[in-house]
């Protein structure tokens, strides 16, 4: 970010901490140097940047020093915080867009790994949460108006008098209040950004949020929250149920896991889905979550912001190989996803998916049994076999791309899956000498998608319920974005969206996994593959390893 302050280096063990002046004017602030293993009292602040093309500019040891208009709404909470005694006259603050010379690649290298280290040391994490979507204030005031009671039992009271039967139209009412305004409350940039997730979860105590012009409450914290969280049981709760668990992960009494490589992965899990403005900290976001779940016997690379992007996943690809022994980072290696000069077989670890890791079982005796992995780090030989080359593919249309309003796209869905009846259901149901439906059941393997599919044949869904959005979702899924091909032995699957085959590609079924598709031919050699991505849905026929003859082939 462009700024006329000069920043000068930081010593090894110091951090800089900043001390916002009182005032009415522009934010003017001081930042002082400590190490960190003796710091005084200072407060972390946890938020997003935002809008990176709306800035302010506030004054840093008398220099102008440029912020986003989000840190700088910010900043005015704070000192207004400070004035009203919320916070200790002096307070220190450590931000991190002030704190750590952003132009300097090889400070931001140096500061990352010790980024949980410096939540964990803050006496006290607030959580700023701008105004910039109007409705946060107002649906976080109204959402602890009616969150208030809760403790004393009321909620659990609303929620079974509506199990029983017998909830009113009020109570009713209050119900669906208070989860539109946790919903609309929780859509909040910061619940979804990579760095805010390891902050929330190395706090020393529990987060504090303060939102907009109002406080939430000195008493609101964030485990608060996640705990109330749990009474909606919807998709909007995972983010924080997942704080409140990584909380007690990383804490003093949880045990050492048993394989740092499985705890790894299931960090990208939570991670995943986050976001970040640039692509290496979805990895060294983690990095302060992972050292502080014990795992000291797996070394991680060290944060680089001048190596290639590709370098960096294709570093932590090589990783949880090494440690799990497994072939688990093709799950999500797709062609869709793959970074510039990189192995096929790397990928930015956007989608996480597969097997649990609990799943996985411990890893192997020998830790290459499954997979090996070249010197020069290019080779990835995996033990598979092969299952079937694809000979027919349906291709998604391309007219609907990106087009999923339900309105909209519903006389297509009619329309696709006549097509889809068409070209695969009826010509498979024949060569087989067996019924539609079977065929349906066989290829469609998840109960409700082949439930929403057949609703569909039958007719327009007169009404749907909130059990119906996944299986539309993948209904929409199957006939508008997944390529679905037929092998030469006849067995059907349906490739991940951003994995798509076409006639020629080979299908592989890991020893240690489901089944993936491959592509062969130049550069590559006789034995060396592509990954293209693994296969979301096949029959039983590509996924059972029964007759099977493993060996090892080479992904580059």
């Amino acid at each position: 970010m462009p700024s006329e302050h000069h920043f000068k280096p930081l010593a090894g063990p110091d951090i800089r901490l900043l001390q916002i002046k009182p005032g009415k004017g522009a934010v003017e602030c001081r930042l002082h140097r400590s190490p960190l293993h003796n710091s005084p009292r200072y407060v972390a602040l946890s938020y997003v940047w935002g809008d990176a093309s709306s800035t302010r500019l506030i004054k840093v040891d008398g220099q102008c020093f440029v912020v986003t208009q989000n840190l700088y709404s910010g900043l005015l909470r704070l000192r207004a915080m400070l004035a009203r005694g919320d916070l200790p006259p002096r307070t220190l603050f450590w931000i991190d867009a002030v704190c750590i010379n952003q132009r300097d690649a090889d400070e931001k290298s140096a500061q990352v790994p010790r980024m949980g280290d410096i939540y964990r040391s803050a006496a006290q994490v607030v959580i700023w949460l701008s105004t910039d979507k109007s409705t946060t204030r107002i649906e976080a005031e109204h959402m602890w108006e009616i969150l208030a009671p809760v403790g004393e039992g009321e909620w659990s009271e609303l929620q079974e008098a509506r199990k029983k039967g017998y909830a009113s139209v009020e109570d009713d009412v209050a119900i669906l209040a208070l989860q539109l305004s946790f919903d609309r409350f929780v859509e909040h940039p910061w619940f979804s950004r990579t760095w805010t997730l390891q902050e929330a979860v190395m706090a020393r105590e529990s987060p504090v949020f303060v939102c907009g012009d109002g406080d939430c409450g000195a008493s609101i914290t964030l485990d608060a929250l996640a705990e109330k969280a749990e009474m909606f049981r919807g998709s909007s709760d995972v983010p924080l149920l997942r704080i409140l668990v990584l909380r007690d992960m990383v804490g003093p009494h949880y045990p050492v896991p048993e394989n740092s490589g499985l705890s790894l992965i299931w960090l990208l899990k939570c991670m995943c889905t986050r976001e970040a403005s640039i692509i290496q900290d979805r990895v060294y976001g983690c990095y302060g979550i992972f050292q502080a779940l014990h795992c000291n016997d797996t070394p991680l690379p060290a944060p680089d912001y001048d190596l290639p992007e590709g370098q960096i996943f294709a570093d932590i690809a090589r990783l949880i190989v090494q440690r799990t022994g497994t072939s688990f980072v093709l799950n999500t290696a797709m062609v869709k996803r793959r970074l510039k000069n990189t192995p096929t077989w790397v990928s930015d670890l956007r989608h996480v998916y597969g097997k649990r890791t609990k799943e996985l079982g411990p890893p192997p005796e020998d830790p290459e049994h499954w997979v090996r992995v070249s010197d020069d780090g290019r080779t990835l030989s995996i033990k598979a076999a092969l299952v079937g080359r694809c000979v027919s593919v349906l291709e998604p249309p391309a007219d609907c791309a990106g087009d999923y309003d339900l309105d909209t796209i519903e006389p297509r869905v009619h329309e696709l899956i006549a097509d889809f009846e068409r070209r695969m259901i009826v010509p498979l149901a024949r060569s087989r000498g067996a019924q539609a439906d079977d065929v349906r059941r066989s290829i469609l393997c998840q109960d409700s998608l082949l439930d929403m599919y057949e609703r569909f044949l039958r007719g327009t869904p007169q009404r749907y319920n909130v059990e119906d959005v996944d299986a539309f979702t993948d209904l929409r899924f199957l006939l508008f974005e997944r390529s679905v091909f037929v092998t030469e032995t006849g067995f059907v699957g349906i490739a991940h969206e951003d994995g798509p085959c076409r006639i020629g590609d080979s299908i592989y079924l890991r020893v240690d996994g489901g089944p993936i598709c491959l592509r062969k031919g130049a550069p590559y050699g006789a034995e060396q593959y592509e990954v293209i991505g693994p296969i979301k849905i096949c029959e039983r026929g590509l996924r059972d390893p029964a007759g099977k003859t493993f060996g090892y082939i080479d992904l580059i």
